[in-house]
């Protein structure tokens, strides 16, 4: 993964677990560090939010993965 660095890919590793069943998609992974989105549907209503129920600290490793990406990897800038 470009711009995860050793402390950063540990914290990851540490806030999702070693177990690989632990999870049953990717999906289940996006909701528990809080990356993908709340959709909720009700009658003729339907909104996108944000989720705010996360684990802040694997959201926080995260966001410093994207952002050193971003200076680090070309094919991440594009």
């Amino acid at each position: 993964m470009p711009g995860i660095a050793e402390i950063t890919g540990a914290r990851v590793l540490a806030e999702f677990g070693d177990d690989p069943t632990r999870h049953a998609s990717a999906k289940a992974r996006k909701n528990y560090a809080g990356t993908s989105p709340a959709t909720r549907a009700s009658g003729k209503s339907h909104t996108v939010q944000a989720r705010y129920v996360r684990n802040n600290r694997l959201a926080d490793a995260l966001q410093r993965q994207a952002f050193a990406a971003l200076r680090a990897s070309p094919g991440a800038r594009r």
